[in-house]
């Protein structure tokens, strides 16, 4: 999927093809004035939008620490509008949790993620791929994960190989989407980054401009990494059949 993926087959000798990652051509432009219209968020109100995640794992693990985050954050100046959107098969194990009654919010249809993420300033999301579908929208993220104890050490002694575990960060070699992991996934130092974000218009343009670069590294522009495979896998093909 990704150019930095390639130096693991080198040494095996396997023919490599980067197809780009499939979320760049399935991602759809949002309707950000149609999300303000179908919500009734008034003109010119600040929206940060939260994606709790799509596993058990991340709501049980990390799903009160967006809620406190939520709060913290409709607390300051100017109360920005928060806008929650989870997926389908934790919607209502995150609702469950409650504290949701404590702060003037909206929950977001699955069928609107793509218009939540051009509507809003800032986005705040679990890590994943809903990170790159964000920057597509240009709005600045903010992200991070918390595991349970024994799988992070597994990952990070074992099988993390990068500084970064978000995607447009592993393909710039720069922390673009600000990570907090672990412990640092909190209520206090993600509504912090929130509210810094919020108030520097050139930090966020800035964020916007050097996600953009590193979506056009990891394949943007190009053809669907579906036709790509499949016309390697053709190419492949046609010279194996030419060979015998």
């Amino acid at each position: 999927i990704h150019e930095f993926e390639v130096p693991f087959y080198e040494p095996y000798g396997l023919k490599t093809t980067v197809i780009g990652h499939p979320a760049l051509s399935r991602t759809k432009p949002g309707n950000a004035a149609g999300f303000r219209e179908k919500y009734n968020v008034e003109c010119g109100q600040i929206i940060v939008a939260v994606f709790p995640g799509s596993r058990q794992s991340e709501v049980s693990l990390m799903g009160r620490d967006l809620i406190d985050a939520a709060s913290k954050i409709q607390s300051m100046d100017k109360a920005p509008k928060i806008a929650f959107a989870p997926s389908d098969s934790i919607a209502s194990s995150f609702l469950a949790l409650g504290a949701l009654e404590q702060f003037d919010h909206v929950m977001v249809e699955p069928e609107d993620r793509f218009d939540l993420m051009a509507a809003c300033e800032v986005a705040l999301a679990c890590s994943g791929t809903i990170t790159t579908e964000i920057a597509l929208q240009g709005a600045p993220v903010i992200t991070g994960y918390r595991s349970g104890f024994l799988t992070w050490i597994i990952a990070t002694n074992f099988l993390l190989k990068s500084r970064y575990i978000t995607l447009l960060n592993v393909a710039a070699d720069d922390e673009i989407i600000p990570e907090f992991l672990q412990n640092e996934f909190n209520g206090q130092l993600l509504a912090e980054t929130v509210s810094e974000l919020l108030a520097d218009e050139k930090r966020r343009e800035d964020q916007i401009v050097r996600q953009s670069l590193a979506l056009k590294k990891m394949g943007l522009g190009q053809p669907p990494a579906a036709h790509v495979a499949a016309d390697a896998i053709l190419e492949e093909i046609s010279s194996t059949r030419a060979g015998v």
